[in-house]
């Protein structure tokens, strides 16, 4: 999977780190220092991902959360914070943010945050292809039902639709990793374990699919 990811931080190390990790997965990572240059760079990269840290020399990581959904919504916005600091990164998520990760980063939590934001972020786009491709080729008025026009609601019910199955698949992979381990598939996903057990059932998804037992089942056949 490729795709642009923003790095804003102004810790040189955490951004060299993120870039180590993300580059050998075929992502493109810009960098930025402080919270100006960065809300730059999202005006002309275009990235898909962005990450922030929560402290930046000229603004906070929230402020710089705040522009960028004011420009791009539907950008996932990862923050970066302190262990001592999760209360305020919790808080970001209520603003908007798509996630929050603690330092030092861990390589394989940092991976699957990465990913799941990438796959919310590439559903998101096609939903947003669909809208262009209904507001410049309409479909024919024979075609529509007085009653069932295409309306702002039901694009939403797609944008919706879209962030559940990319939850799932995340879901799923992480299940597949651990072996349908729950508790060890909460802590990659940064949940808690009745979080993940309750959206695992509104989900559909079963753990047992995913453990030792049934993938050798699986390979057998």
């Amino acid at each position: 999977m490729t795709g642009k990811l923003l790095v804003i931080d102004d810790d040189q190390t955490s951004r060299r780190l993120l870039k180590d990790i993300f580059e050998p997965e075929g992502f493109t990572v810009i960098e930025a220092n402080d919270g100006r240059s960065g809300i730059e760079g999202e005006a002309s990269q275009l990235p898909d991902v962005a990450f922030v840290d929560l402290h930046l020399p000229d603004m906070l990581g929230t402020e710089v959360l705040a522009e960028l959904r004011t420009k791009r919504p539907h950008l996932p916005v990862v923050i970066l914070t302190g262990h001592a600091e999760v209360k305020k990164a919790v808080r970001a998520t209520q603003l908007g943010a798509f996630d929050y990760l603690t330092k030092p980063i861990d390589t394989e939590e940092v991976l699957v945050v990465g990913r799941r934001a990438l796959e919310t972020s590439a559903l998101r786009a096609e939903v947003e292809q669909l809208r262009r491709k209904l507001a410049e080729d309409p479909p024919r008025q024979e075609a529509i039902e007085p009653t069932d026009p295409v309306t702002d609601r039901s694009l939403k019910e797609i944008a919706d639709m879209a962030a559940r199955e990319a939850e799932r698949r995340a879901i799923c992979r992480v299940l597949r990793s651990t072996l349908g381990n729950k508790s060890r598939a909460a802590k990659a996903l940064k949940t808690d374990y009745k979080t993940l057990h309750i959206k695992m059932k509104l989900l559909g998804i079963v753990a047992s699919d995913f453990n030792e037992a049934s993938t050798g089942t699986q390979h057998r056949n």
